[in-house]
């Protein structure tokens, strides 16, 4: 099943790679469909990611939400711990590498989330999500609902689509994907 996992990895990396040249308009496109589909209660905890590489930006969906009075964090990557914790994020924040480069906010107090928009490299129209394959989202958001209701909302290029992915045990269901072209309702 790894093996599978990883060779799906590869590809949908070059797929996602050809959508470059529309990524800040793809960022716009899916912040505008998250908005328009939810209406988190501005005590919510809403977590983002900030985008490496080829991901989707939320960025300009972050922005947008602590605009309207939520509160956003990001995650943080720690080399001696799986499960993810998360800071505090504001649209002056200053941001700084942390583990594996992924920029954090340098200050900001550690929270839990309630809703959690996850990067990713393919979905499934029933929720499935293939990450890079550390299972730091899987085991936060494990731990998470472990403790209380937490959203999973995937977000990504609607060309991340796939028909079927592999899953294990450990692989935990999206309970929404947010794509530039749409939303889509995951797992029940």
């Amino acid at each position: 099943m790894q093996e599978d996992k990883n060779k799906l990895r590869l590809h949908m990396k070059a797929l996602r790679q050809e959508e470059l040249g529309n990524r800040e308009q793809a960022a716009e496109k899916a912040a505008q469909n998250f908005l328009s589909k939810f209406n988190f209660p501005s005590s919510s905890i809403i977590a983002g990611y900030w985008a490496m590489n080829t991901e989707l930006p939320t960025a300009p969906l972050l922005t947008r939400l602590h605009d309207t009075g939520h509160r956003c964090c990001l995650p943080v990557t720690h080399p001696d711990q799986n499960p993810l914790t998360f800071r505090t994020w504001t649209p002056d924040a200053l941001m700084v590498p942390g583990y594996h480069g992924i920029l954090i906010p340098e200050e900001g107090t550690t929270i839990e989330p309630d809703v959690l928009i996850l990067p990713l490299l393919a979905f499934t129209k029933t929720g499935g999500r293939l990450g890079f394959g550390k299972g730091h989202y899987d085991y936060t958001l494990e731990k998470l609902r472990a403790k209380k209701p937490t959203t999973a909302i995937g977000y990504a290029y609607a060309q991340q689509e796939v028909d079927s992915l592999p899953q294990d045990q450990y692989d935990q269901k999206l309970d929404w994907i947010v794509t530039d072209e749409t939303v889509i309702k995951g797992s029940p």
